[in-house]
């Protein structure tokens, strides 16, 4: 099954066919397809874990239709932050996409600041038991994506 992102590629792809009449030059946008694509994901892989955290808290709970409830689609991420000695700064905008981009680095800090879960009987009955807390400080962005779309039970549709 396809992404969402890829079917908007293969519509942007059909759009550039139909703009142009030459044969020639629709055989070239075709033979161009898969190497533009494959250069949208490598960007793609670099959108920083908060964005890309905010993206999965925002489809878990965003309840609004977007066609006039929601103004996430309407919205620039780069008016959700700035990069300040390369940190994030999270703008004190009142847009949707900073707002659950604050939930999202709050939710990050939390599992970044050391184990999980932080109950000190829990981890002392773990560590009695030879069960394996969590070094959450230790993982990576990627894998803190997945723990979050588990988390909040979403799934993605590829």
């Amino acid at each position: 099954m396809t992404t969402d992102n890829e079917k908007k590629f293969l519509m942007y792809i059909q759009q550039m066919e139909g703009m142009v009449k030459s044969p020639e030059a629709k055989a070239r946008i075709r033979e161009l397809a898969p190497q533009i694509q494959e250069e949208l994901s490598k960007m793609e892989s670099h959108v920083p874990v908060e964005i890309q955290v905010a993206e999965v808290l925002h489809d878990a709970f965003c309840h609004y239709n977007h066609a006039d409830g929601c103004s996430w689609e309407y919205e620039k991420w780069e008016d959700a932050y700035e990069m300040v000695d390369g940190k994030m700064r999270v703008s004190k905008s009142t847009g949707v996409r900073a707002g659950y981009l604050r939930r999202a680095v709050a939710m990050i800090g939390k599992f970044k600041s050391g184990t999980f879960p932080r109950d000190p009987e829990k981890e002392k009955m773990e560590r009695d038991s030879s069960v394996y807390v969590f070094d959450m400080s230790r993982i990576g962005d990627r894998a803190l994506v997945e723990l979050v779309k588990v988390i909040l039970g979403v799934e993605d549709e590829s």
